[in-house]
């Protein structure tokens, strides 16, 4: 039986603790902090696989204690829990570190998802090196000894796999198919083994054998499925794109039946939405097999569907955040000019917005602001680093790129006035302060900020510093 992951909940109000415990139905064991303090002493005691972290701990406030714990245990991943949320408010917790954010009052479905996928990573951190040790010590042995060494694999001196469950699974799926291979062709030894192989060779006919399928999924901007480098580019309808579109999403986990029927098809009775729910996933494989595959690639046990573990998966989706988090944590490490490689490749992978062809569909709502709010963060680190660094002409494209998705960014702004006055385009820095004013007053009812005021002045009266480039609240 698989052990439990260890959850740190940090919070000061019990109840909050006794209703974030209920949703998670016993399935992990939580440890609860009221404060700072209480919480860097449990980590130092035990293994904490994960940190939920309120905004008001007892004895310091929730985003220092945040910047405090990521500085001191960056490998720890901490899901910040916030009572209220603002665009500045939720740009200060990522930058603070934090992996992720949930709002106040909490919901199961949310929690369960973030738990599934940060703890899955963690999974397979540990899992990949156990699976590394295994493939070694069969590719070490000849293509003919194989099948006795397969006899003589002893799992109990591997406990990690042992004791995965899924992952164990998924993994003799893997060597299952390492083997078969083996044997499918002579001239193909373990360790290059994943390739495709001609079948015509063995007598197999015009069908090719792809020992792992590949799937890939690209969801920012135009939405477009590659099976083998084969593009599926006609859907039976838009409601199966939308299905396939959710099970590919969720693919760290089974997804019961019913979630499906009740998401889809809401408004139906529960025979009409299970029929519609078998039309729809008849269609999605008849796309699928439309390209020459052959292989299930959703499957269905026990009332649930999920991805077949055989298929290699990649999505864009998943590439950005794990661009994005490297980046982050590059940057903790060594600083911002060392991690400004990692926060343009996140900004290359981000075509567009989420599923942007589906704007009104509410489904994809959540991803799609929390995506956009991610990218509009790497864009801030690039234009900020930019315009420090002798390229202030590529800050200012970038800029207006941030400005274009959320035009109430003061601080943008700023930056644009200085990155104008820089270049000296001075008269391009007081229009820009102008579009400020009018922004602001139009569309939040404000007057502009102090500093912004300040720093019209000086490039008005033609007096601003390089030195004062850098640190705002000086100007």
């Amino acid at each position: 039986m698989s052990q439990k992951s260890n959850i740190l909940f940090v919070d000061d109000e019990e109840s909050n603790y006794f209703h974030f415990k209920a949703l998670l139905d016993g399935s992990y064991l939580v440890i609860r902090a009221k404060t700072g303090r209480k919480a860097t002493d449990i980590i130092k005691e035990k293994k904490i696989d994960l940190i939920f972290l309120s905004d008001f701990p007892e004895d310091i406030e929730g985003l220092k204690l945040l910047k405090i714990l990521k500085k001191s245990y960056p490998s720890i991943p901490i899901v910040f829990i916030a009572a209220a949320l603002t665009v500045e408010k939720t740009i200060q917790i990522f930058r603070a570190g934090a992996r992720d954010i949930l709002q106040q009052p909490l919901k199961r479905e949310e929690v369960k998802d973030i738990l599934d996928t940060i703890l899955e990573l963690i999974r397979q951190n540990n899992f990949k090196s156990e699976i590394d040790k295994v493939v070694s010590s069969i590719q070490k042995v000849p293509d003919r000894k194989v099948q006795r060494q397969r006899r003589r694999i002893k799992w109990e001196n591997f406990p990690i796999i042992r004791n995965c469950g899924k992952q164990f699974q998924i993994f003799l799926q893997k060597i299952k198919v390492l083997f078969q291979n083996i044997y499918a062709a002579s001239d193909i030894s373990p360790a290059n083994s994943f390739k495709k192989i001609d079948a015509n060779k063995k007598g197999m006919g015009d069908r090719l054998i792809c020992a792992r399928p590949e799937l890939k999924v690209y969801f920012l901007g135009e939405f477009r499925v590659y099976l083998n480098d084969i593009l599926i580019n006609s859907w039976t309808s838009k409601k199966a794109r939308s299905l396939f579109s959710y099970i590919i999403l969720n693919h760290k986990r089974r997804i019961h039946r019913d979630v499906l029927m009740n998401r889809f098809w809401p408004n139906s009775g529960e025979d009409s939405a299970r029929n519609c729910l078998n039309v729809t996933l008849h269609g999605i494989r008849n796309n699928l097999n439309s390209g020459g595959f052959t292989i299930d690639v959703i499957l269905y046990y026990e009332d649930c569907y999920f991805l077949n573990p055989e298929i290699e998966l990649r999505t864009d989706y998943e590439d950005f955040r794990k661009m994005w988090q490297k980046a982050q944590a590059v940057e903790s490490e060594k600083g911002i000019n060392a991690a400004l490689m990692y926060y343009e490749n996140a900004k290359h992978i981000y075509m567009g917005d989420f599923l942007e062809d589906e704007p009104f569909e509410e489904l994809w709502e959540s991803d799609r602001e929390n995506l956009k709010e991610i990218y509009l963060f790497v864009l801030d680190k690039i234009s900020g680093c930019y315009s420090l660094n002798g390229k202030p002409e590529v800050a200012i494209k970038i800029c207006q790129e941030i400005l274009k998705k959320d035009q109430c960014r003061e601080d943008i702004h700023q930056r644009l006035m200085r990155c104008y006055y820089r270049i000296g385009k001075r008269d391009q820095a007081l229009r820009q302060f102008d579009k400020c004013v009018r922004i602001m007053k139009t569309e939040l009812k404000v007057e502009p900020m102090k500093s912004t005021i300040n720093l019209f002045n000086l490039i008005r009266e033609d007096s601003l510093k390089l030195s004062q480039f850098k640190d705002l609240s000086n100007i």
